[in-house]
């Protein structure tokens, strides 16, 4: 059933695998050797990050004769999609269990190197959502539709220079505000300012489950129960903290909307939150 864990390194398949995806398999060792020094729990020597790169050609290889399916690029979520099929056959838990988690872990890493490559371009857009008002002019990424989203099927990307964005509704980030009472949800005695624009106490609008991670889901991730409103310094913290504060924030927010994602058919555990932020563990 899982005969992929026996795959030679210098058999044919191997081989031929890995070099149809060479630079896409360079790039997430590299991104997995990031994260492995950024959390700093293997020595010099360690090959983690070779070992996730081998396991990732093992799973294609797999994946490719168990569901007679073909992967044209690691570089998205349909094909993080198809591989966590495998997880789903019978036995995947004691197989992954007896070879040291290294299968689920290395879906993991992959999640999070998707949600990564996505990130850049996702973040420009949030950065022009937190700058938007009711009287800032046209945009193609964002707008200003009244809706009551239950279960909204997600948008297609727009295409911009030849970069693709998800759009964000504007709408949606107020109603997260207005929820919030305008302050800070992770701390409501942080003091900010009153923001220009609006009269209002300047808070900022962050996707806790990242804009960058949409493709994984049908449904739209742009509602106001999946915004959470921060003063400048903790949206800062959520963004470009240490891992143990990240993870600190991240579980507040996920405990207190993981019934919400439930009732929007989001399917998502705190595990797979941290990896979207890049935490492994």
């Amino acid at each position: 059933m899982f005969e992929f864990h026996n795959i030679s390194t210098k058999s044919n398949e191997y081989i031929d695998t890995k070099e149809k995806y060479k630079q896409e398999l360079e790039k997430f060792k590299d991104y997995a050797q990031y994260l492995t020094d950024k959390a700093g729990k293997a020595n010099k020597s360690s090959q983690k990050a070779s070992s996730y790169m081998r396991s990732l050609v093992r799973l294609i290889i797999g994946y490719e004769v168990k569901f007679k399916d073909s992967i044209s690029t690691l570089n998205n979520f349909d094909t993080y999609k198809k591989l966590m099929k495998i997880t789903e056959i019978e036995g995947f838990k004691e197989f992954n269990g007896n070879t040291n988690h290294f299968y689920s872990a290395t879906l993991g890493c992959l999640l999070s190197y998707i949600t990564y490559l996505n990130s850049e371009n996702e973040e420009k857009v949030d950065i022009e959502l937190n700058s938007q008002n009711q009287y800032s002019g046209k945009s193609k990424l964002i707008s200003f539709e009244d809706t009551d989203l239950k279960n909204v099927k997600r948008k297609e990307k727009r295409s911009i220079q030849n970069t693709y964005f998800y759009p964000r509704n504007y709408h949606e980030s107020v109603k997260a505000k207005k929820k919030s009472g305008w302050v800070c949800e992770f701390d409501n005695s942080h003091k900010t300012f009153i923001n220009e624009s609006d009269k209002m106490p300047h808070v900022e609008a962050h996707h806790l489950i990242p804009m960058a991670a949409q493709g994984l889901y049908e449904n739209s991730i742009d509602f106001s129960g999946n915004i959470i409103s921060l003063c400048p310094t903790c949206h800062r913290r959520i963004h470009h903290s240490i891992d143990e504060d990240k993870k600190q924030m991240l579980k507040y927010f996920y405990e207190k909307r993981r019934n919400i994602y439930k009732s929007m058919d989001i399917d998502i555990s705190l595990k797979e939150l941290y990896k979207m932020y890049g935490i492994l563990k």
